[in-house]
Formats: C-alpha cells, structure tokens, sequence
C-alpha cells in the first residue's frame, strides 16, 4: 500500500509536550495537539472519519483540519512565528501524530498542503489567453502531493511534493535525508487518465524509478487543445488505463 501506515495502537498515544523547546513553543504544541483530540473524537462521537479510508480525500481533508487547528492554536496563544525551525518540528511531530490516527504519513499531508499553497499562488497570478481556455494550469506551472516509486525493488516509497512546469519535473522530499529528484516529459512514459486530480505517471528507468503518484486540489486533465498535459507532446498518447482506487493498491 503506498498511502498508508497501519497504526500500532487502537487510540492516540501522543507525545502531548515537548519539555526540550520554549516555553511559547511549548504552549503552541499543547494547544495544537488539544485541538487535534476535540477533532478526532468529535468524528468518533461521529462514527466516521474525516474522508474515505485509503484516498487522497482523506489525505486532503486531514490537511485541511490540521490548517484549521493551527489557526485554533495561533489565536488560542497569540504570535507563534510558524516558520522558525523550532515550531516547524513541534508542527511535523504533531501533524504525523495525527495524520498517522487514520492510517496516513504525515509527510504527504504536509506536501499536499503544500502543493495547495503554491497552485493558489499560481491560479492568482494567470491571465487567460486567447489559445488556451481550459484552466490555468495549461499555462502555469502545478504542483502535487507525490508519491515516488523507486524502481528497485523493495526500496521504501518516498512523500514529497512535485513541480511541474510543463518542461519538466522537480520532485522535493517531505524528509531532508532524501535528494531532490529532476526529469523531463520526455522520460515519462505514459500518464493514467486524472480522477478527481489525481493520476500516475510512469516513469522511464533511467530517472531510477518507476512511477509517481500525484495528486492535487488543481482538477486537471490528460490532454488538452494544446496536447498532452505530462507527456512528450511530440509523441501520440497511448492508450488510457483506466483508474484504480487510491490507496486500494500500492
């Protein structure tokens, strides 16, 4: 299974503080991971789950409840600089916490959220033209929560997120241990038909894997006036696969 981790307990059992860090960064966590067990058990009360068990949904629904409960937070303990390194670890070691409650790598929350902050950038600054019409990730670069298979096997998937500029792809890894990864359309070989913007390109082996999932809030498609959207647009589009279920199969 590429999405998911099995969790190892029936229930949170959370690291609740963190006694290493400052005092406000501290206070910030507390609250964070207070608003996170309002939210888990509020779904329990429920008898549900935030989305679909094993689809990208979910992983799109958890980072969206995890951006509302850092403003919870935020307004809860006034001024937190979210971006000194300090309060970016309390926020990776809380949102894995969380995302990992419902089966899901913390890492591809983080990436879809993300790739969700950069389409919105994107989106802002188009400007229609008069030969595309479709949406503005024909003209403008997208970006996607990814999933990276490496061609050998029994080598660990790998989260990231994933730019794409109509040129080529620039894959960056969730975790900072991993290289940044970099090919062109011409090295894929073929792109599975998008469902609710999600797809699979497969990879030549020569970029050293062999398939990326992406998926995205951007509710792109596979070909457009211009001609395919991931592959070599000098070469015909080969016959559609048809979609699998996310997260059904790895």
């Amino acid at each position: 299974m590429g999405l998911f981790r099995r969790r190892g307990n029936d229930g949170p059992d959370w690291i609740t503080d963190l006694p290493g860090a400052s005092r406000a960064t501290r206070r910030f966590y507390q609250e964070l991971i207070r608003e996170y067990l309002v939210r888990v058990r509020s779904f329990e009360a429920a008898g549900h789950t935030p989305g679909p068990a094993g689809t990208w949904d979910l992983v799109g629904d958890i980072a969206s409840l995890h951006n509302s409960a850092v403003r919870v937070a935020e307004h809860r303990t006034g001024r937190v600089d979210v971006m000194h390194p300090e309060v970016q670890e309390a926020l990776r070691i809380a949102l894995d916490q969380y995302a990992a409650h419902y089966n899901v790598r913390g890492g591809l929350v983080r990436a879809w959220g993300v790739a969700k902050a950069f389409n919105e950038r994107f989106a802002s600054r188009w400007q229609r033209s008069e030969q595309y019409r479709i949406g503005w990730w024909e003209e403008r670069p997208i970006a996607f929560a990814c999933i990276l298979h490496p061609t050998e096997e029994g080598e660990p998937v790998i989260d990231g997120i994933l730019l794409f500029d109509h040129v080529g792809y620039e894959f960056t890894p969730d975790a900072d241990t991993q290289p940044q990864v970099c090919w062109n359309r011409s090295q894929v070989r073929e792109a599975e038909k998008p469902e609710r913007g999600a797809t699979a390109l497969r990879l030549d082996p020569t970029t050293g894997y062999s398939r990326a999932d992406i998926a995205g809030s951007a509710r792109v498609i596979l070909e457009t006036p211009a001609g395919p959207l991931f592959t070599d647009p000098s070469k015909p589009l080969p016959r559609l696969r048809q979609r699998r279920n996310w997260g059904s199969v790895g």
